[in-house]
């Protein structure tokens, strides 16, 4: 989704390199607080950029950040343990909101967790114990 709107749509116009974050915790609280308005959010990025003088990175921060947040919302986290899986800087964005929002996630390289995963379907499929 964030490839398609980031290099696809008008919100291209309004991606500039960097990362401002200010802009991103914004849009995780703003996704948070009303994802029904996500659409609306979104488009707002580029009326913002034409509009205002914005930071370096602002319009892709912020994009990021709303479409985390839409998820997380999402989610439903109430009082749940939440697994993370994955590396690089994907993994950090989602940390950051994940922190923004007061929860604390469990951590896993996804590497490790394909191949720990791979050896259970392995165990089942030959019926072999653990």
């Amino acid at each position: 989704m964030f490839a398609l709107l980031s290099e696809q749509s008008v919100l291209k116009h309004s991606m500039t390199e960097g990362h401002d974050d200010a802009a991103f915790l914004a849009g995780v609280s703003e996704a948070m607080a009303a994802p029904e308005r996500l659409t609306a959010s979104l488009f707002s990025i580029r009326a913002e950029s034409l509009l205002r003088d914005v930071p370096d990175g602002a319009g892709r921060s912020r994009l990021s950040g709303l479409l985390i947040g839409a998820e997380l919302a999402a989610a439903g986290l109430d009082d749940q343990e939440v697994a993370l899986i994955g590396s690089g800087s994907m993994i950090d964005l989602y940390r950051h909101a994940l922190a923004a929002i007061d929860v604390v996630p469990i951590e896993q390289e996804s590497g490790i967790a394909a191949r720990a995963g791979l050896h259970q379907a392995y165990l089942v499929l030959t019926g072999e114990k653990t």
